[in-house]
Order: C-alpha cells, then sequence, then structure tokens
C-alpha cells in the first residue's frame, strides 16, 4: 500500500508542478501590477482630458431635446508625504448648453496638503475653502487615480495585447451588467442593472504600459441610456502620466489664510 501510495505521488507530482507552471500572466495581470505600482510610486504627473456629451427630451426645445458637452483638462500633480501623502490640482473645463445655446468656462486649482483640501475657483465669486479630511493615508491616491480602477476579472468580456514602440498596448472589453455590479456595488441589491439606466455598448477601456510595466496612458469610453428613453450620455476620457518618483507639487500659490474653514 505505502508503494502504490508513494508511485502515485511520483506520478503527480510533476504534472502539479507542470499545471502551476502552465499558468501564464495575462494582460488584465499585468494591468493590475501596474496598477499597484501607481499606488505605490512616490510621485507622478497625471494629465487628464474628459469629454461628456449628455442629451435629453426637452418639449421647450426646438427640436424636443436639449442637453449640454462639457469639455475638461486637469494637471495633477502628486506625491507622497510624511503625515499625509498631498497633490495640486488644476482644472479647466468648458459647457456648451444646446438650448439656449450658452458657453461657459471654469479654471479650479485644489491643493491637497497637511490632509487638507482647498479649493479656489478663479472664475467665481464664491470664497475660496478648505476642509479638514478624515485621516487616511490614501485619500490623495485614490483622488488622482479616477477611472484607473480595479473592477475584476468577471467583468471583463474580452481583453487583447500588441507591442508597440513605447511598450504594451492592453484593451479592455468589459461585460456591461458585472461592470455596473463593481462600479455600483452598494445599491446593486436595491438598483439591478437595467434599473436606471444601459450600456449602449459594452464599455471599453485601454491602457499603455512602458517596458518597465508602469502605467503611461489610459482611455475609456462608455455611453449610457436611460430606461424610460429619455436621456442618454457618452463619456469618453484619456489621460498620461509621467515623471515617476520624480514630481513636486507646487505649493507656493497656496496662502491658507485665504481659505474659509468648512465643517466636515
Amino acid at each position: 500500500m505505502k508503494k502504490y501510495f508513494k508511485a502515485t505521488i511520483c506520478l503527480l507530482l510533476p504534472l502539479l508542478l507542470l499545471t502551476g507552471c502552465s499558468q501564464e500572466e495575462t494582460p488584465y495581470d499585468r494591468y493590475l501590477a501596474a496598477r499597484e505600482k501607481l499606488l505605490n510610486t512616490e510621485s507622478v504627473t497625471i494629465e487628464r482630458n474628459e469629454d461628456v456629451i449628455t442629451l435629453g427630451t426637452d418639449v421647450s426645445a426646438p427640436d424636443n431635446q436639449n442637453g449640454y458637452q462639457i469639455n475638461g483638462r486637469s494637471l495633477i500633480h502628486f506625491a507622497k508625504g510624511q503625515q499625509s501623502d498631498m497633490f495640486t490640482f488644476e482644472d479647466f473645463s468648458t459647457t456648451e448648453t444646446r438650448y439656449p445655446p450658452k458657453k461657459e468656462t471654469s479654471h479650479t486649482m485644489s491643493y491637497f496638503k497637511d490632509n487638507c483640501l482647498y479649493m479656489e475657483d478663479f472664475d467665481d465669486s464664491t470664497p475660496n475653502y478648505c476642509q479638514q479630511k478624515a485621516p487616511q493615508k490614501d485619500f490623495a491616491i485614490h483622488t488622482v487615480i479616477m477611472d484607473i480602477q480595479d473592477f475584476p476579472l468577471s467583468a471583463v468580456a474580452s481583453q487583447t495585447s500588441q507591442q508597440t514602440e513605447e511598450g504594451e498596448e492592453i484593451s479592455f472589453v468589459l461585460d456591461c451588467e458585472k461592470y455596473y455590479q463593481y462600479c455600483y456595488a452598494s445599491i446593486y441589491k436595491d438598483y439591478p442593472y437595467g434599473s436606471a439606466f444601459t450600456y449602449r455598448e459594452p464599455p471599453v477601456f485601454t491602457v499603455f504600459l512602458d517596458k518597465e510595466g508602469y502605467l503611461i496612458k489610459a482611455s475609456g469610453s462608455n455611453y449610457t441610456v436611460n430606461t424610460n428613453g429619455n436621456s442618454e450620455t457618452g463619456r469618453s476620457f484619456s489621460i498620461t502620466f509621467s515623471d515617476y518618483n520624480a514630481t513636486t507639487p507646487d505649493f507656493s500659490g497656496l496662502i491658507p489664510e485665504n481659505y474659509m474653514v468648512l465643517d466636515n
């Protein structure tokens, strides 16, 4: 009996080792590793561009439809600090309303330092304000890595990878319902997919990794349609990451006494 047991183990062991070695790393695995590098970086510069178009039924409009388009661009400098992480966040946006035709611009500057968020609106007469944030080490980094999500593999309908001169391009097509469940996990039970809106087509997400596995670019798009059919929204974005471990946020324009303190 013992001889039979030992012989069985000897036969199975190479098979188990072979099975373990055959589990190749996937593009999804490399994306998550790049995201982890971003989360753990000492500093980084991030430039974001985003477009949002919303259309909806409006009987007062000439063609019974109204809506708006927002074009935004922001520049973020993030760095880890001893007491809390920190960043500067400058944002420019233009909003164009379809009916009546109107165009508005916005220019804001945000600072996060010593666990306080300072916000200044250059185009508004409202006072600048600051707000003390609850102590949490990852507030700053999770604020600046918007759209770099850790969606589960189950939410990925398909993934592709190709090598470019810059490194690796990875593209994901996401499963509509499972991606919705990930994004709205806290309300999914009461508001399942389709109760408020559906995706007109599966969301897509593409990233570029350099040859060292760092995330250098990301882009994505999705288009949602309300269940009642009265409105729809299209959103697209592109992000670039640079100066890993070589960025220093500039707080020379921050004068704390010029900001009104708000209660949490």
